[in-house]
């Protein structure tokens, strides 16, 4: 159970992001850009990070307590992103000027977005077909 609420969250999240991006780019993106020209990390990026960790965390948990099948697919992905998540918020001022020059590209842009679809579909199919 723990894995198929955390994969339809994962899925919704990607879709979510990736729809957002692609119907309303001009919006999304324009906040992005604010939130990458901030010289401090903003709060809705430490939000996101924290909500992401503790859900990496609750994973972890249904890994050793629930014995599912491929349960690790769904704790290695979120164990991956959280510590990427953290990296980036270590080198904050790096990772917000490589960040703006990904913002700034359509074709960059679209294929983030397009990449985040397939997760989406890949865990939602993951959700409904193995857990």
């Amino acid at each position: 159970m723990w894995f198929k609420v955390i994969s339809i969250l994962i899925a919704a999240v990607c879709l979510l992001k990736a729809g957002i991006g692609l119907l309303a780019p001009v919006y999304f993106y324009r906040v992005r850009e604010r939130h990458y020209r901030a010289s401090r990390i903003p709060l809705a990026v430490l939000t996101v990070v924290g909500s992401l960790v503790t859900l990496t965390a609750i994973a972890w948990y249904a890994t050793f307590t629930a014995d599912v099948r491929f349960g690790w697919i769904v704790t290695a992905f979120l164990t991956a992103v959280a510590i990427l998540a953290i990296v980036n918020l270590t080198r904050w001022d790096l990772h917000r000027q490589t960040a703006m020059i990904a913002v700034r590209s359509v074709a960059k842009r679209r294929a983030v977005d397009i990449l985040l679809i397939t997760f989406g579909i890949g865990f939602l199919m993951l959700a409904w077909r193995v857990y």
